[in-house]
């Protein structure tokens, strides 16, 4: 009898150990890169420079318009996120550069001016016309200037801001806005005028922001805002001065995102992409299309991704045909606190379910007994939300957002992850005793969410998906294994070493007493097998690297600390309380008997 419960309190350690190291691992691989450009196949338009691009949320499209391809175009197509079509309707006469956006108050595309160029230039056009999904209608030929010039929707007013842009070699300093039935001028002094330059709205800010273009001092890297009342300039750094770039609003990340453009050179086409957090620029590491200027590029709100479409280049003096898309990193933030894009230090208390994050002054009291913390993305604001999950009680709960019940049981290890692409993490979890996944239903965790924001409590029968994937002792190591943008399933089996990922080959890799740290440690956008040994204190990550980082009684914390975009080596002493990230820092941040919780983009 004292045996049998020996033996059950053992394997009652070895199971609480296990989950223990299981949501280590997935808090440090959580989050993987922060965005990565991938090439569309398939049929799309002609090559072009520069045609008009707006994404349309209503019906889920994009909208294209335009272009020069030699001459002056006037067709019209959409992308559905897979494939072209072109549309066989009437609309705005042959131009490029047009400015085009999308009114969502209204439900139309918004299209004015642009400039006319076939075998020689002619002349540049100020007239408005609007798309309602059927056809096209011309709504104004009175406002702003013939010219072409950069145009954004303000959805927090309801109006397109349009600014400066290019009338032969003049470019007025004047700003314009439209309501869907009368331009105004609205302003005559702020930044100097220019073009091509980069405009994009931040929504979460409520505010227009402009950078670069050609003005009559040359190339310029200028960045100002627009609050509807005045413009602003807030910083004088960042890229490198140029026109030709595209800019649009990440709102799943709360960052504007450039790409390209052009300075003058010979060759002297960028391919970089930058991002704007409202305080700073930062370059992200990401590989991607080839170098361009004067591209057409729209935010996918439903998809959570940037889409860009051809452009022209100056190596070889070509227009371009290709279709980009640049999609953020699988449920983006799970431990980037602030939106910043970088790691934050946090630790939870087992015992007073205290959050701790290093930078934000108070704790947050949030947990139960037993619960493990679960942090994520679930709203897909590119903000680590607080959560924890009671397996025994079956309840997962994100603070402020939802709670649901009936999931999950004692002896369940958490595996939440982004599942169906949509920006935001599911809730999910590895059933050791069955080998079997089950994930919660994304459109069921956002009735949850609703029904919490009108103070119903969400009772529906929650949908869940049962997948056989694994058995008793593997370890669930979920990640983006392929680079597509979704969660995938996958194990380490630490008896063999074994990787079992979801759609792939089967592959060992460690030694005994590896704990598996898969993250994105290239910045390439797919997460990399990875494992850490406690008695070298070695890393290793399958094809990429190795480093002695850390000692016997330290945690691996992998994380993306500097807000890079791949992951850096990381270690945390629970003795010590000391976080150490390798050719960066050590700081103390935490509690005895806290735990570390890690995994930034």
């Amino acid at each position: 009898m004292k045996r049998t419960k020996h033996c059950l309190n053992r394997n009652r350690r070895s199971l609480l150990s296990l989950i223990f190291l299981a949501t280590l691992i997935w808090t440090a691989n959580a989050s993987f890169a922060q965005t990565v450009w991938t090439e569309s196949a398939g049929s799309a338009p002609s090559s072009r420079q520069p045609g008009a691009l707006a994404y349309d949320s209503t019906r889920g499209v994009m909208l294209s318009f335009g272009g020069w391809d030699g001459h002056t175009l006037g067709d019209t197509w959409q992308w559905n996120g897979a494939k072209w079509k072109q549309l066989n309707v009437e609309g705005p006469s042959p131009r490029q550069t047009s400015a085009m956006v999308y009114d969502s108050s209204r439900d139309v595309t918004v299209l004015f001016g642009g400039f006319v160029c076939g075998t020689g230039c002619a002349e540049f056009v100020g007239d408005t016309w609007e798309w309602d999904g059927k056809e096209w209608r011309q709504v104004a030929s009175s406002g702003p200037s013939p010219r072409r010039a950069p145009m954004v929707y303000d959805s927090a007013r309801g109006v397109m801001v349009l600014f400066s842009g290019q009338i032969f070699g003049d470019s007025p300093a004047d700003t314009w806005e439209w309501d869907g039935n009368t331009w105004t001028e609205v302003s005559t002094s702020g930044p100097p005028g220019r073009s091509p330059a980069g405009l994009a709205y931040d929504s979460q800010r409520g505010v227009t922001v402009l950078f670069g273009g050609f003005g009559n001092s040359g190339n310029l890297n200028d960045t100002w805002e627009w609050d509807g009342t005045s413009w602003t300039q807030v910083s004088s750094t960042g890229p490198s001065p140029r026109w030709g770039s595209s800019m649009v609003y990440d709102s799943r990340r709360g960052v504007v995102v450039l790409y390209g453009g052009h300075d003058n050179q010979p060759d002297g086409d960028f391919d970089d992409t930058w991002e704007w957090n409202g305080k700073s620029w930062k370059q992200v590491s990401v590989g991607g299309p080839p170098a361009r200027k004067l591209h057409a590029m729209a935010y996918d709100s439903a998809q959570g991704q940037m889409v860009m479409f051809g452009g022209r280049a100056d190596l070889g003096d070509t227009n371009l045909a290709d279709t980009w898309v640049l999609r953020s990193g699988v449920a983006a933030a799970h431990s980037d606190y602030t939106g910043d894009g970088s790691t934050d230090l946090a630790v939870y208390n087992p015992k007073t379910y205290r959050w701790s994050i290093r930078g934000k002054r108070k704790k947050i009291k949030f947990g139960a007994p037993n619960a493990l913390p679960v942090p994520g993305d679930y709203d897909g604001n590119g903000k680590a939300d607080v959560a924890y999950f009671d397996a025994a009680q079956g309840v997962w709960k994100v603070r402020k957002q939802f709670t649901i019940s009936g999931f999950g049981q004692a002896g369940d290890i958490p595996a939440p992850g982004d599942y169906d692409g949509d920006g935001k993490t599911d809730a999910a979890f590895f059933r050791p005793a069955t080998g079997t996944w089950h994930i919660a239903d994304g459109a069921d965790l956002e009735s949850a969410r609703v029904a919490t924001a009108t103070g119903v409590a969400y009772s529906s029968l929650l949908q869940v998906e049962e997948v056989a994937f694994g058995q008793m002792g593997d370890i669930p190591i979920p990640g983006d294994y392929d680079g597509d943008g979704t969660t995938d399933r996958a194990v380490y089996r630490p008896s063999k070493r074994l990787w079992i990922i979801e759609d792939q080959k089967r592959l060992k890799f460690g030694n005994s007493g590896s704990i598996p740290v898969p993250a994105d440690y290239d910045g390439d956008g797919k997460t990399d097998i990875a494992v850490w040994i406690p008695k070298s204190g070695q890393w290793r990550v399958r094809r990429i690297a190795k480093a002695k980082f850390g000692q016997m009684g330290d945690i691996p914390v992998p994380g993306d600390y500097d807000g890079d975009g791949a992951a850096d080596f990381a270690v945390y002493d629970p003795a010590t309380r000391l976080w150490r990230v390798r050719g960066q820092f050590e700081k103390v941040h935490g509690k005895l008997g806290e735990l570390p919780l890690a995994g930034g983009r």
